[in-house]
């Protein structure tokens, strides 16, 4: 099996010379800056409307990604978030935390309107007879047969700008103690977002002890999840490797 370790210790976290006058420089200075900037593509327009920012923050935005932001962050980040870490002010570092405070509590609502509304129609579809049935998973339940060994890894598939492995992850760290190592590989992530890995892993709350010690580690899936699991297109994804050989890990076990 490949595998691409990225990281052992994380981080804690013209003027120019010419024959014109004066006179004629100081008029191409007042024309210049009488002339109107080049309006957005009405495309562009949308996009800042969408978010609910003029078009001079859109520009703005658009300029700070093509700097350090666009290197470290994912490009799916919000453009709210770059102008809020770019703020030129308190003042607007707060506008800018409100706004995506207000966005992430109405977008929570709409999920969980849909969640119950989910479960409703699956209540009816199945009239109440449950989609598991606890008795057929008793020989796979880590409480009542699955047993971790010390030398067992847990091979955790994820990426950036997933939310769930995010809480798979605080799941399975409780696991820890009882294997040799999570191991978690970032799909679909190229070697330079190396600085974007680490956030996430301090977003987890993964400590440089536990990258220190083995216990952890970060890495550049690089077609490992394609070679283990060839039918399995989507994260998170959960496998154990032991004895050389690796198997699903279902999810149902995660505690």
């Amino acid at each position: 099996m490949k595998t691409f370790l990225i990281c052992t210790v994380l981080s804690l976290f013209s003027l120019n010379a010419n024959s014109q006058s004066v006179t004629s420089t100081a008029i191409v200075e007042v024309d210049r800056l009488d002339t109107p900037s080049v309006p957005l593509p009405i495309s562009e327009i949308d996009k800042a409307q969408l978010w609910g920012l003029s078009p001079q923050e859109w520009e703005r935005h658009n300029l700070l990604m093509l700097g350090i932001r666009g290197r470290l962050s994912s490009e799916k980040i919000s453009p709210i978030e770059v102008l809020g870490i770019h703020a030129q002010s308190e003042a607007e570092r707060e506008r800018y935390a409100q706004m995506w405070a207000q966005l992430m509590l109405e977008d929570a609502e709409r999920v969980l309107k849909f969640q119950r509304a989910y479960d409703q129609v699956i209540a009816e579809l199945t009239k109440g007879i449950p989609l598991i049935d606890p008795k057929r998973l008793q020989n796979i339940n880590r409480n009542n047969g699955l047993k971790l060994s010390s030398d067992d890894r847990i091979l955790f598939f994820a990426t950036l700008d997933c939310p769930a492995c995010s809480v798979v992850y605080e799941q399975i760290s409780k696991l820890q103690n009882e294997v040799k190592s999570i191991d978690i590989y970032f799909v679909n992530v190229e070697g330079a977002d190396q600085q974007a890995i680490r956030n996430w892993a301090q977003e987890v709350q993964i400590s440089p002890s536990e990258v220190q010690l083995g216990k952890v580690s970060l890495n550049l899936d690089n077609g490992t999840l394609s070679e283990l699991a060839p039918n399995i297109l989507t994260v998170p994804y959960l496998m154990l490797f032991r004895k050389g050989k690796a198997q699903k890990f279902p999810l149902e076990l995660v505690p």
